[in-house]
């Protein structure tokens, strides 16, 4: 997959708008919501409320409603997004006066639809909203000073009257929120924020009665809330809120108490990362992991949840400012992603940021799956089927149903010549088949794409190598394409090609003098935090100055991480 980021200023108000929450496609076009910090900063005389922004193009983004829809900053953020019946609509976090939900039939003018938080200053936000069996479900965030908990309502006619289908259930005050919900098969899910017994997982089968399937927390009461709620092959996924470090979890579908297990390896999210969300693309299951200031975001790919890779580290380049990705959406055949970023308390704050993740370069039929791992390399084949297990997709194995071809297909002297022709549709003389084919072409569409070819720092991994550029020390980052702006790097930047310790992704040892990770400046600072300032004290380095941060917990930004 490849990375490129289309917007990097907040909108033009990288001091207010700090994170991209939520995400849709609408009548053509791309909608983000986002959510203003202008209230908090000192840096602001003037503060805004949150705002919605739309794209056609994917490349440029005007703001279709501003300063909280009517002029009131204390609507700081749209949460969530949902179309029914022909209309958008976006539901906002209020604390003051309670959460809101507005409108909009062409995504340019936006009519109030529910206002003071269905009557109860208490429910602070709308937090989610799905559309089940002809209704338009919302859930609410209670907050701490409420008497009953998280509410369900839904409505046939959202200008009408709205009921409530549950309150607290059963949990009270401690079920604070309705983080997410999923709708798949038929059924209804929801995802129940809970800090004392741990994260909920209800369903329901006819949108009025729920059971628990999860009501502790997955045995870890540490998982107080579910960021990413998704069903991917089969199985129902969940990854949770938790200080030191998420947790990934799944159960066949439909999600039955006492069929969820753990899922993937741990040791990928860090002791200071706390979110996981969860998006599909194509073929794969991405992850999102929210991390401390210092760590930053990260990026996981799987095709099967359970073994993972690495598609990006350390926050989008920006690793004290970027937390993770919040908001997503796919859209024109690409996966785009919204950031939350350091909140505009230092003028430093540059904003939450838009980025653009593509399918890999040598996905030769379009599927999603890199042609490397594709059991059908050139023939359509998302689900990756594999019915024999003989690493040949059902899709282009025509004995697959009754095994008839066991084991993978070997060309030697053996197999009778049975190997086809060496595929090179770009005509360059390589091969994405590699092997008996030769050095592997890591994009067949592409002529000027081989190994061996000449690489500038143009976002193209021309020679095949992994990166985008010269990469003489093999870490997989290019020596050419150094390009620093505001502790920012791009298309690799190795400060150092002859150290393949020494890269972007490097951990930087503190108090040597060498800047192992690339970021414009050696380390002189140790590490240290004040007294009382907690583990989420963000050292932030600006030329020589240490800037001692100690930061409070993030407001959450939420987006229902899947549909099926």
């Amino acid at each position: 997959h490849r990375l490129s980021r289309v917007m990097d200023d907040g909108f033009g108000n990288p001091l207010a708008n700090w994170v991209t929450n939520a995400g849709i496609v609408y009548k053509g076009s791309m909608y983000f919501g986002v959510g203003s910090g202008a209230a908090l900063s000192p840096f602001i005389d003037n503060p805004e409320g949150a705002s919605v922004v739309r794209s056609a193009d994917g490349v440029t983004f005007e703001v279709v409603a501003r300063n909280g829809f009517d002029g009131d900053p204390r609507n700081l953020f749209v949460l969530d997004f949902e179309e029914f019946d022909g209309f958008l609509y976006a539901s906002v976090l209020n604390g003051s006066t309670g959460g809101e939900i507005w409108r909009s039939a062409d995504g340019a003018a936006w009519e109030r639809v529910v206002a003071d938080g269905f009557g109860s200053a208490d429910n602070g936000a709308i937090s989610s909203m799905t559309v089940f069996d002809g209704y338009l479900y919302a859930g609410t965030w209670s907050t701490q000073t409420a008497c009953c908990g998280t509410e369900l309502w839904r409505t046939r006619d959202p200008m009408g009257d709205w009921e409530m289908v549950a309150d607290g259930f059963g949990g009270g005050i401690t079920n604070s929120d309705i983080a997410t919900m999923l709708v798949h098969d038929g059924v209804l899910y929801l995802a129940i924020e809970n800090w004392t017994s741990g994260v909920h997982v209800a369903r329901s089968y006819d949108g009025e009665t729920f059971e628990m399937v999860v009501d502790d927390g997955f045995g870890d009461v540490k998982n107080a809330n579910a960021e990413g709620l998704i069903a991917y092959k089969g199985d129902l996924y969940v990854g949770t809120w938790r200080n030191g470090g998420p947790r990934l979890y799944r159960a066949p579908v439909p999600g039955d108490a006492g069929t969820w297990e753990p899922a993937g390896d741990w040791s990928l999210f860090l002791e200071s990362s706390f979110s996981l969300k969860l998006y599909r693309y194509g073929e794969y299951l991405i992850a999102a992991v929210a991390n401390d200031l210092g760590e930053g975001g990260a990026l996981y790919r799987s095709v099967d949840g359970e073994n993972w890779e690495t598609i990006m580290r350390e926050g989008f380049g920006n690793k004290w400012l970027n937390y993770g990705s919040a908001g997503h959406v796919l859209f024109d055949g690409a996966l785009y992603m919204g950031t939350y970023t350091q909140l505009g308390t230092l003028p430093i704050s540059t904003g939450t940021q838009v980025w653009r993740l593509d399918p890999p370069q040598n996905d030769l039929d379009n599927d999603g799956v890199a042609v490397n791992v594709d059991n059908c390399p050139t023939v359509f084949n998302p689900d990756q089927f594999d019915f024999d297990k003989d690493g040949l997709g059902a899709a282009c194995d025509f004995d697959d149903a009754n095994g008839a071809r066991p084991g993978p297909e070997v060309c030697d002297a053996e197999a009778g010549g049975d190997c086809g022709p060496c595929l090179d549709a770009d005509g360059d003389g390589y091969s994405p088949q590699g092997g008996r084919c030769g050095a592997l072409d890591c994009d067949d569409a592409a002529a000027a794409v081989h190994p061996g070819a000449a690489d500038p720092c143009d976002g193209v991994d021309e020679d095949c190598d992994g990166a985008d550029g010269v990469d003489r020390d093999q870490d997989g980052f290019a020596a050419n394409c150094r390009v620093m702006h505001c502790d920012q790097y791009y298309c690799g930047a190795d400060c150092n090609d002859a150290n393949p310790r020494i890269n972007p992704a490097a951990q930087d040892i503190s108090g040597n003098a060498v800047d192992e990770n690339c970021n414009g400046w050696a380390d002189l600072c140790g590490a240290f935090s004040p007294a009382g300032a907690g583990r989420r004290a963000a050292i932030l380095h600006y030329g020589m100055l240490c800037l001692i941060v100690a930061g409070a917990r993030l407001a959450k930004g939420r987006r229902r991480e899947g549909r099926a």
